[in-house]
Order: structure tokens, then sequence, then C-alpha cells
């Protein structure tokens, strides 16, 4: 079947910031073997599409993001870029540590911007991170708090994004996102709230096979109704990782991730 590639959608200036803010805070993904790999990687890159059909039931394929990982000695996360094949806007993250995989910091940079997110710890666990960005029009901050269960195991983490809109002096609480994780540290369930519309409020709940990798997901809306079924299949290398994850909505493809991974 034959593939055709668009160009993708522009960001606003805002959402495309929202965007970026998901990869800050990522202590979740600061280790390679964390991250689902059997073997120590170097380097992995993602390349992200949506996938369609035209009314000649051609397949289109939209894509919309690259994401590289790189890792230093240590199999920690060293570097993270996030793109477009054709649009300029472009985030770079490094990851700025204290000691061993204590991250001190995420220095962010967004074209000519620089966003830090800091990172701020309980004894030995990560008790919260903030980032904070300002312009002429607005200032954006993103708040996360993370919560431990008894065992000191990832409850759940809380992250909140704050819009002050300059010329109007309003602080609004833009939205809110509660990630809640297992005992076996998998993400399990998200809600989210957006504050300006309740109607964009969600659940999505997570499932997993007996080897731990997500099957799928059910995503509801803010009157419990189910939106969205998702199924995950994959493809795996010769190591057991998977290097194509196909995503089905309601039993038709709609998105699949290419991944790379260069090992040590």
């Amino acid at each position: 079947m034959p593939v055709k590639f668009l160009i993708p959608l522009s960001f606003s200036r805002l959402g495309f910031l929202s965007l970026c803010f998901l990869c800050g805070g990522c202590q979740k993904e600061i280790s390679c073997n964390r991250y689902g790999l059997t073997k120590q990687a170097k380097q992995i890159t993602e390349y992200g599409t949506v996938i369609g059909h035209d009314s000649a039931s051609v397949q289109l394929r939209d894509t919309l993001t690259v994401t590289q990982r790189f890792y230093n000695d240590r199999s920690l996360l060293a570097k993270m870029t996030e793109g477009t094949l054709s649009d300029k806007e472009l985030v770079e993250i490094e990851i700025v540590y204290k000691e061993e995989d204590r991250v001190l910091k995420e220095i962010v940079y967004i074209n000519a911007d620089t966003i830090v997110v800091n990172y701020n710890y309980r004894d030995t666990l990560l008790a919260s991170t903030f980032s904070l960005y300002e312009d002429s029009d607005f200032k954006f901050e993103v708040r996360q708090s993370y919560h431990y269960d008894p065992e000191q195991k990832l409850a759940s983490i809380t992250k909140s994004e704050i819009v002050t809109l300059i010329e109007e002096t309003d602080t609004l609480k833009h939205f809110e996102e509660v990630n809640i994780y297992n005992p076996d540290q998998q993400l399990t369930e998200t809600r989210k709230t957006d504050f300006s519309d309740a109607k964009n409020n969600q659940v999505s709940f997570y499932f997993y096979d007996e080897t731990g990798k997500g099957k799928g997901a059910e995503t509801y809306n803010y009157k419990d109704s189910l939106t969205e079924k998702s199924v995950y299949e994959y493809k795996d290398d010769a190591f057991g990782n998977w290097i194509e994850k196909k995503t089905l909505i309601d039993g038709r493809p709609k998105y699949l991730i290419i991944r790379e991974i260069i090992y040590r």
C-alpha cells in the first residue's frame, strides 16, 4: 500500500511550551534500563507518526516528532532532543547530575529560549520539580510533586501548569495531570483536569501483559463515557526490545513509533 508523508501542523506558542514541559521532570526515564531495555544503550531515536487514509484508502503517515535520547557511560540519560522534520521548533534537554544518579536540574533549550527545571529532594527521594518561562505576554509555570507509598516506591506524580497573563495580571491554574503507579512502578492511570474548560477533562487507564509490556489503554471523558480504546502492537529486535510500536484506536491503526537503538 503506498505511503504519503504530510507536513505537520504548527503549534501555538503556549501549546508548544506545554508539550515541551512534558519532557521536563523526566526522572522516570533517567536510566536506559528503567526505560524498558534488556541491554544497555548509547542512543535511542524515535520517529512518531500519525497513520491515516485518504478517500482512495491510500495510507497517509504524518511524521510529527523525532525524539533522541543520549546516555552516558553509567547508562544515565545525558541529553534529549525533540522536534519535527519540517518545523523549526526544536527542544533540547541537558541533564545535570549532582551525584551518581541524582539529577540536579534539567536545562531546556527551545530555539533561543532557555528554561531550567530544578529538582528538589526529601532525603534520598525526589520531592518536586519546578520550571518557569516568561515573555512579554505571559508567565508559564510547571510544578511537579512526587508521592510515595510506605515502602518508598513511587505512587503518583502531580503536574500543574499555571499561566499568568502579564497585561491582565490574572493567574490561572491552567491544567493539572495526576499519574498513578502500581507497586511494580507501572503507570496505571492518568487524570487530566482542564480548569478553563471541564469538557476537556479525561481519565485514562493503562494495561500490561505478564512481561510488563504495555498492551493497551482506555480513555474516558468528563461524563465517564468511553471515548477511546487503544491496543498496542510491537515488533522486537534480537534482544527483545521493541523497535516498532503501533497503536490501534478502536481497531484501526492510528499511531506508529519507529525506534532505532544503538547499543553499547
